[in-house]
């Protein structure tokens, strides 16, 4: 299956039009830049498979955060009528987005720098 419409799946989207499906490949480039710049990939080359459902959680994250499906929670009580909604802010999809790619740690190239001196 490819990855738009795992993402449209996921985000519970039966039918798009071509300006949808527009933004949800734009959403995915976007997670995809994210995980390479978080692993130090190059950015040429294609994103390993391994790193797809990341790049499709990302991309929903992204999809929430900008289509205003910011509700974190909400609750209701029927005695006293009383009514509770709690929106999540811009540091919760940056710690969301952390948490996300921190799972790809293992996998980060780091570069190390020699001290010849002599």
């Amino acid at each position: 299956m490819e990855t738009l419409d795992r993402l449209k799946i996921r985000l519970g989207l039966e039918t798009v039009d071509a300006n949808m499906e527009v933004t949800l490949t734009e959403y995915l480039d976007e997670a995809a830049t994210a995980i390479k710049l978080y692993l130090n990939l190059d950015y040429d080359k294609e994103l390993d498979s391994r790193f797809v459902s990341t790049q499709i959680n990302l991309a929903q994250t992204y999809y929430n955060r900008d289509m205003a499906k910011n509700v974190k929670s909400e609750s209701y009580s029927e005695g006293v009528v009383s009514q509770s909604v709690t929106y999540m802010s811009s540091n919760d999809y940056d710690t969301k987005e952390e948490q996300l790619l921190s799972k790809l740690a293992r996998y980060r190239r780091v570069y190390a720098r020699r001290n010849d001196k002599k």
